[in-house]
């Protein structure tokens, strides 16, 4: 099936420069840059965080229609909340705005919102929508993953934990079962914005046979033409996962 899958994306998904473009099944993205970006137009943080959002609906588009299925985004690292309290309320204002847009249109666009972190901290408005989405949006097959209040090294602590406690034996597969999100296949390319060079305590466990793509570019100009450099660049290499081809 998966050779069938790149097959067709070879003869059919181009780009305007005809290049050929493989989406893979999972695209993980760590949205960096926000900040920097308001910075170098001199004004205030939020407003990187406000246009930061401004892509994403169509990054969701773009992806699902070129075969992807699954989209995750690091939305709010458990780092985060170093930042000023005033940021902080601004960004979860910014998402619960753009997720009440999705409210009011998921039966239409059909993608399932799944969390992966903790919602004990984030008000109670965002974190009342976004039980409700998970819940109304269940069966889509199409699911886009917020972490959010999130730490692959906590995930990872999380996980140990679990096994410990209902005395499972530490394999591979109990491991990925006792998961924040249990049944997600892992991120076939991580894409980082901004130029930063790091994971960031990312998909920790996930992460193992990813691709990593880097851009200098930050975030909120991270548009379908700098995604499609992205899928170039992961077409262009091949996926050996310790084997030989």
């Amino acid at each position: 099936m998966n050779d069938l899958r790149q097959y067709f994306h070879k003869c059919f998904n181009k780009n305007k420069n005809n290049d050929i473009l493989i989406y893979p099944k999972h695209i993980a993205f760590i949205m960096d840059g926000n900040g920097r970006w308001a910075k170098s137009q001199n004004k205030e943080r939020t407003y990187g965080h406000s246009n930061g959002v401004n892509n994403l609906f169509d990054i969701f588009n773009k992806c699902f229609v070129n075969g992807s299925t699954y989209l995750t985004f690091y939305v709010f690292s458990e780092q985060n909340w170093k930042r000023p309290d005033e940021e902080i309320k601004n960004i979860f204002n910014i998402i619960y705005k753009k997720l009440k847009i999705y409210y009011l249109a998921h039966e239409a666009m059909k993608y399932r919102i799944v969390v992966q972190g903790k919602l004990d901290k984030i008000p109670k408005k965002l974190k009342k929508l976004l039980l409700k989405l998970m819940e109304e949006t269940k069966e889509y097959e199409k699911t886009i993953i917020l972490c959010i209040d999130y730490s692959g090294r906590n995930e990872i602590l999380n996980t140990c934990q679990n096994l410990m406690n209902y005395n499972l034996e530490p394999t591979i597969e109990n491991f990925s079962k006792n998961l924040y999100v249990p049944g997600i296949p892992d991120p076939d390319l991580i894409i980082r914005t901004s130029g930063e060079k790091r994971v960031s305590d990312f998909l920790l466990w996930q992460l193992s046979y990813s691709e990593l793509y880097f851009t200098d570019v930050y975030w909120p100009d991270f548009n379908i033409n700098e995604l499609d450099k992205a899928i170039l660049d992961y077409s262009s290499r091949q996926r050996r996962y310790g084997g030989i081809l």
